[in-house]
């Protein structure tokens, strides 16, 4: 079961290489370069799965409302994302199909709100990765 996120970090996709994707988790290689996000409160993490054309497919999304803009430059980006229990999943691997992101930034009217950028990620693969 998926607990609180509270921690999201991210690397590039390229990165991933000589870590071990497999069935149900992803061995991480030593020293890898992720960058944390400044992200407000915890994050949301939601995953889906169904069958199609007889493949079991999860559908991942990842709500994370950050402090300033991820700059991702067209770049192929994956996830880690840490509970407050210290557990860890990926979200992307080193191959297609790479996270899907999308941002937008909010400006509320009521001054008790604090302005933020929304980061929504979603990702679509044949696995789910908790981190080994």
């Amino acid at each position: 079961m998926i607990k609180y996120i509270n921690k999201v970090e991210v690397i590039d996709a390229g990165q991933l290489a000589s870590s071990t994707f497999f069935g149900k988790g992803v061995k991480l290689a030593e020293s890898l370069p992720f960058v944390q996000l400044c992200s407000i409160g915890l994050s949301t993490f939601e995953i889906t799965d169904k069958v199609e054309l007889k493949n079991r497919i999860f559908h991942h999304k990842l709500t994370v409302k950050l402090a300033e803009r991820l700059v991702s430059s067209g770049r192929k980006i994956c996830f880690r994302l840490t509970a407050v229990d210290g557990s860890q999943y990926m979200l992307g691997s080193d191959s297609r199909p790479y996270p899907v992101i999308g941002q937008s930034d909010s400006h509320p009217s009521d001054a008790g709100q604090p302005c933020a950028v929304m980061l929504d990620v979603t990702w679509k693969s044949t696995g789910f990765y908790p981190v080994l």
